[in-house]
């Protein structure tokens, strides 16, 4: 049963509006609490903060030596706002919005890249994907509109391809269901536990199922099942 209660401490929005990394972890299934990215793309809230500032230092790092070896290559580089959308969707009411790391253009060949500090997830190339497929619609950048990207995930140590072929119509197909979950005007599943609240920026505020602490993995009660 859904949490249908009022949100004293938060501003209903007047129309969803999606930003793109609140989607990709449930679009690969790392994580399946869905109604935070419903809450997020339907309220205004105060947001738990998180220190970033080592991430920040590490992404920007891997996101300038990038720049300059593919400058060195002989691409035409766009970063971070110079790759901003916002595509509104065909019910007129719902937006979705991000913004890449990096397009890279050189003659024909246009590839999106995003600089990741940590270790390879599965989300990643989610995220990738959704640049891919957003970027050239209507409401992406001038050097996007229309156009075929390739993908790529840029690590400290490693990089990988991702395939327009990987943009198929099952991949469609989930966008398309994920962003008619988070806009609906009834709240999706919340799936509360410790490991997807704890960097949640929605707070006990405004989720009451929030889960704050890990159960100790040393408390034991006796069984007879084994």
């Amino acid at each position: 049963m859904q949490n249908r209660s009022p949100i004293a401490s938060a501003q209903k929005k007047d129309n969803p509006y999606v930003w793109i990394t609140w989607l990709t972890s449930l679009l690969a299934g790392t994580n399946h609490c869905e109604w935070a990215a419903w809450f997020q793309a339907n309220y205004k809230f105060e947001k738990n903060e998180f220190d970033a500032g080592d991430w920040i230092v590490k992404h920007n790092h891997l996101l300038n030596r990038r720049v300059l070896q593919l400058e060195s290559e002989g691409y035409k580089v766009y970063i971070e706002d110079e790759n901003k959308f916002t595509v509104l969707g065909n019910d007129r009411r719902t937006t979705v919005a991000g913004k890449a790391d990096i397009v890279a253009i050189r003659g024909n060949e246009i590839v999106v890249e995003d600089c990741k500090a940590g270790k390879m997830k599965h989300e990643h190339v989610m995220q990738v994907l959704c640049y891919m497929l957003l970027l050239p619609a209507p409401g992406g950048p001038a050097h996007c509109r229309g156009k075929k990207l390739e993908g790529r995930l840029i690590y400290v140590d490693d990089e990988l391809d991702v395939s327009s072929s990987t943009l198929d119509t099952v991949f469609k197909e989930t966008f398309r269901e994920t962003i008619r979950l988070v806009s609906n005007s009834d709240p999706a599943r919340k799936v509360p536990s410790y490991r997807e609240c704890q960097y949640c920026k929605i707070s006990s505020d405004n989720c009451s199922e929030r889960v704050e602490k890990q159960e100790s993995d040393l408390f034991q009660e006796e069984h007879d099942i084994f």
